[in-house]
C-alpha cells in the first residue's frame, strides 16, 4: 500500500501471492521428478522437503527391545558383582525421542541443463531409553 501525502487515501502498487503445495509419495525415485515438475509449471521456491521411514514404528520398537536387554544384562552383572541375582521387575517405563524426519538436500541445478534434480537423502536414527528396577536377591 502506498499512502497519499495529502489525504492519506491508500492505494495498492502491488500484491505479493504465495501459494503453497504439499505432496506425499512413497518412491524416493520420484522426488526428483516432481520437484522438477513444479519447476516446470512455475514454482520458484521448494522448501521443507522432508522423508519419513514407513518402518518407523517397527524401528522404535526393536530400539526399546534392545534398550531392556541391555538394561536387564546390566542390572545382572551389578547384581552378580554385589554377591547376589536379580528378582523380578519392579518398574519399566521409556523415554523414546520422537523420530525426526530427515532433512533432504536439493541441489540446485539450472533448467537449462536439463537435468533431473539430484536427491541426497541423509541418515536416521531411532534411539530408545529404558529405566528399569529389579528386586535385588541378596547371595546366602
Amino acid at each position: 500500500m502506498q499512502y497519499d501525502r495529502a489525504d492519506g487515501t491508500p492505494r495498492v502498487v502491488r500484491y505479493v501471492v504465495t501459494n503453497t503445495v504439499r505432496a506425499e509419495i512413497v518412491r524416493l525415485s520420484d522426488v526428483g521428478r516432481l520437484i522438477d515438475a513444479a519447476l516446470a509449471k512455475g514454482a520458484n521456491q521448494i522448501s521443507g522437503v522432508e522423508f519419513y521411514s514407513s518402518a518407523a514404528d517397527e524401528a522404535r520398537r526393536r530400539a526399546l527391545a534392545a534398550a531392556v536387554a541391555k538394561a536387564r544384562a546390566d542390572a545382572e552383572a551389578m547384581a552378580r558383582a554385589a554377591g547376589g541375582s536379580l528378582g523380578g521387575l519392579i518398574e519399566l517405563s521409556s523415554s523414546t525421542a520422537p523420530i525426526r524426519p530427515m532433512d533432504m538436500m536439493v541441489k540446485s541445478v539450472s533448467a537449462m541443463e536439463r537435468v533431473a534434480t539430484p536427491i541426497e537423502p541423509g541418515v536416521q536414527t531411532v534411539r530408545a531409553t529404558v529405566l528399569a528396577r529389579w528386586q535385588f536377591i541378596g547371595g546366602r
